[in-house]
């Protein structure tokens, strides 16, 4: 009888190893449950934000309005106009990890630039849910998607809430908090009258108190 001539074994290593790797840099992404789609937000007067407000968030937003006034010298928050407004969702259980894990987590989000916590470090903002921080030997990767899913994070309560939620349309490049209790996501969106610029400033003012969030955007 013929004998059976057995398989190379390095080749099937190396399928093995790398299929582990995968598995391991999408389980978090896997594990974590998507919430549903977000409600339609209502439209909104077109009225423009508060003077008094627009003073104290302009030290704040400097690095955004000095990217805008790179194409549109005039550009200020006083041109904004509110063009929606929709409440904030109900808050979902934070999911339960180890003490140690959880803060090496939030160190390695804090490093790649997705974290921005409240004065009084109680809540913070996770800039995109959805990306994935991978730390390995030749360095530390951030491994995202097209959307993007903004959410507030309550470290006294341990709950998640979605506070923004980007297709390929939108974004949210930072967030910057007024108070303990007012945060604004600055971003940009598509224009859709396909002018000179592609894209138009856009601020989501989100009032946790009054669990609503308001969009400006150019008119």
């Amino acid at each position: 009888m013929p004998r059976r001539r057995s398989r190379p074994l390095l080749p099937t290593l190396v399928i093995l190893a790398l299929a582990v790797g995968l598995v391991l840099v999408l389980r978090p992404r896997l594990a974590r449950p998507r919430p549903a789609p977000p409600p339609e937000p209502k439209p909104a007067p077109a009225r423009s934000l508060d003077p008094a407000l627009a003073a104290r968030l302009e030290p704040l937003l400097d690095d955004w309005l000095a990217r805008w006034r790179k194409t549109d010298p005039g550009f200020s928050l006083a041109r904004l106009r509110a063009l929606a407004e929709y409440e904030i969702e109900t808050p979902r259980p934070e999911p339960e990890l180890a003490p140690d894990s959880a803060a090496a987590l939030l160190r390695r989000r804090e490093a790649a630039g997705l974290i921005s916590h409240s004065p009084d470090r109680s809540r913070y903002i996770d800039l995109n849910a959805y990306a994935e921080v991978v730390v390995s030997r030749t360095g530390t990767r951030v491994y995202s998607e097209p959307d993007q899913l903004v959410e507030l994070v309550d470290l006294r309560r341990r709950t998640r809430t979605r506070l923004a939620f980007h297709g390929t349309a939108s974004a949210t490049d930072a967030a910057r908090w007024l108070d303990d209790s007012t945060v604004v996501l600055c971003g940009s969106s598509e224009n859709p009258a396909g002018a000179r610029s592609h894209r138009l400033p856009e601020l989501r003012l989100a009032r946790l108190n009054r669990r609503t969030v308001a969009t400006y955007t150019l008119p």
